[in-house]
């Protein structure tokens, strides 16, 4: 088993944890970083594409699974909890993984 810490470990916000089972991985989490969030909402805008997110940073940087080779071999998306800084990036990041369902309680 092998643990990649994406995001979330520094600070409140941006949980994002990828775990490697053999060759499948699954992810726990993909959550937003709230003041990143508040500091945007003040431009007004109240739709935004990943790239104001990213730019932000407001969601997790995946990209370091991009460099473990690990983004075609995720099975799932598990969301702990409807908390924003654990399920708040989905809607931004779930595409990225086409493979992968994602696992959460209905309220979540």
């Amino acid at each position: 088993m092998e643990i990649c810490t994406v995001g979330g470990y520094e600070a409140v916000g941006k949980n994002m944890t990828a775990v490697k089972v053999g060759e499948d991985v699954f992810i726990f989490d993909m959550g937003v970083s709230i003041p990143a969030l508040i500091d945007l909402q003040s431009d007004n805008v109240r739709v935004y594409t990943e790239k104001q997110l990213r730019r932000a940073g407001a969601i997790p940087n995946d990209a370091v699974l991009d460099k473990l080779g690990w983004r075609g071999k995720v099975r799932a998306i598990i969301v702990g909890h409807a908390h924003l800084d654990h399920v708040g990036a989905v809607p931004w990041l779930a595409h990225r993984y086409p493979k992968a369902k994602i696992l959460a309680t209905p309220f979540t």
